[in-house]
């Protein structure tokens, strides 16, 4: 994956926040680092710890990720990548991207935060946060800037983007953005932009039906 090979460096410590079944975490251990994979999906722990069971760069948290320690609800989808915590992200992604998908009965899940993971491991270069609807949550968990982060963009959703990145700006007026389209694992700017630009940017992304990414920030 391109950007990741820019944006890594050798020995880093990264977060995988909503690992699954480990795709990215797998991409990042490329660059040799060390990563925390965070993840509260029983099915996907399993599969994550038969995956890695021998290697020691990867850590696995069988929690959630939020604003605050505690436990929250996270509804499972029959597809294991759209379970999420988050209501607004069910409620309002069913209308055209996921006809026909189901979220069933709510569990409790541990949660734990970015502060927290980082009281016991240390700032990582690299924050993945990848939870259907609910990055938002997570960061107001995250007290200090983290040099590099990706969130996972829901054109649905924009407000609770644009409300990241605010926040990330609180932490740091020096963060600059960029974006990848779906799974292209490429920057759509060949520069990395302002939040205005960003914003604005991201406003034309209007197709529920197949459009998504992720957007990157740094400082």
């Amino acid at each position: 994956m391109k950007i990741y090979e820019e944006i890594l460096e050798e020995n880093s410590l990264c977060f995988d926040i909503g690992a699954n079944v480990g795709n990215k975490t797998a991409i990042m251990l490329t660059k040799s680092t060390k990563v925390i994979c965070v993840e509260p999906q029983e099915i996907c722990v399993n599969k994550l710890k038969k995956r890695f069971m021998d290697n020691k760069n990867v850590i696995i948290i069988d929690k959630g990720c939020g604003s605050e320690v505690g436990t929250k609800t996270l509804y499972i989808s029959q597809f294991d990548t759209l379970s999420t915590m988050s209501k607004e992200f069910i409620e309002t992604t069913k209308k055209q991207r996921f006809t026909g998908v189901s979220w069933g009965k709510g569990v409790d899940v541990q949660i734990t935060t970015l502060d927290s993971l980082i009281n016991e491991y240390g700032v990582p270069t690299f924050c993945k946060i990848d939870i259907e609807g609910f990055e938002f949550e997570v960061l107001k968990g995250l007290s200090q800037p983290i040099p590099y982060l990706s969130l996972e963009f829901t054109p649905e959703l924009k407000e609770n983007t644009f409300k990241s990145i605010d926040y990330l700006n609180s932490l740091n007026p020096n963060y600059k953005f960029n974006y990848s389209e779906g799974e292209s694992g490429v920057f759509m700017f060949s520069e990395w932009v302002n939040s205005d630009i960003i914003k604005n940017y991201l406003l034309l992304n209007n197709d529920f039906k197949i459009s998504f990414g992720d957007l990157y920030a740094k400082f």
